[in-house]
This record gives structure tokens, sequence and C-alpha cells, in this order.
């Protein structure tokens, strides 16, 4: 019973710690600038987010705080710089770790940052067979067959025959 006392004593004080180191890291972080370069706003459950160059500034104390984007915020411009990438069939912009869907022309949705790394390949290749050892896997909902790092997609023509084409390839 004592050694049971001494364990949870001990997990409380070291819960207690880690929640101050916790706490205190997440407030050391902060900075604050009166002024942020020309930015653009959009407004997200009511707070105002600036955004320029895909940096995104949200009001704290009488100033300003990089912050990361909410998931669900909309913008009508891309930052410069960004990079595409296309992921099992859906394009994807990124930058600085932000990741942007276009939902209309000129409006673009922060999202989640994907959790499959499928590449898709700019020229698909068709096949009649599976290689060797293919693996039949599905990703958000869409069935592919994966062979190493190379991902095939099924293909049914007007006549019935199946085929394959390469979709994309797995990345680190």
């Amino acid at each position: 019973m004592k050694i049971k006392n001494s364990l949870i004593a001990l997990l409380l004080n070291l819960s207690a710690v880690l929640t101050v180191h916790a706490q205190h890291r997440a407030t050391a972080k902060i900075t604050v600038t009166k002024t942020i370069p020309h930015s653009r706003v959009s407004v997200y459950n009511g707070v105002n987010y600036h955004y320029a160059d895909g940096i995104y500034y949200r009001p704290y104390q009488g100033g300003y705080t990089i912050v990361r984007p909410p998931v669900g915020i909309h913008v009508n411009v891309l930052p410069p710089g960004f990079a595409t990438l296309i992921l099992a069939g859906t394009s994807y912009y990124y930058l600085n770790d932000v990741y942007y869907i276009q939902i209309q022309p000129n409006i673009y949705k922060v999202v989640e940052k994907p959790d499959e790394k499928i590449i898709c390949l700019e020229h698909s290749e068709f096949i009649s067979q599976l290689p060797q050892g293919a693996e039949s896997i599905s990703i958000n909902g869409k069935n592919y067959y994966r062979v190493n790092d190379i991902y095939y997609e099924k293909i049914t023509s007007e006549n019935g025959e199946i085929s394959y084409k390469t979709a994309g390839k797995k990345t680190k």
C-alpha cells in the first residue's frame, strides 16, 4: 500500500511539473507585433485573421501574433511560392506546412495535412495485368493496388475490358 501511495504521489507531481512546463513553453513562444505587412483579412469564427505571404496573424493583446490558420478558413489568394501536390486525385496547394484545396474559383480552404502521401504521376501508364504481388488498398474510400511504392487504379472500359493505370507513387 505504501508503494502504491508513493507511486500515485510521484505521478501527480510529474503531471504537475509537465503541465507547468507545457504552459511555460506555450507562453514563451508568443511574440506580439504592433504592425504587420500589408495583408488580406479573412474572418473565421468572429476573429479577423490577417494573412500576408503565407503567414497568418491574429489580434493579441493590442497587437498581432503569428498563428497557424484554423482549418476551414477561406482565402481568396494563395500565397506566393505555393506548391501543388496531387494526392489520390485531389489537388492540394501548400506552403509552410499549410494545405489548401480550391472550393470555388478564387476561394481556397485551409484543410488538414493529408494523411496518405501519394503523388499522382503526370503521365499514367496503362497495363492489362497487375504486377506480381499487388496488394489491394483503400485510400479515402477509393480502391487502389499497391506494388512496392507504385499505386494502380482499376479501369473498366465501356466494353467491359479491365486494365490498370498508374495512379501515383508513395513518398516518404
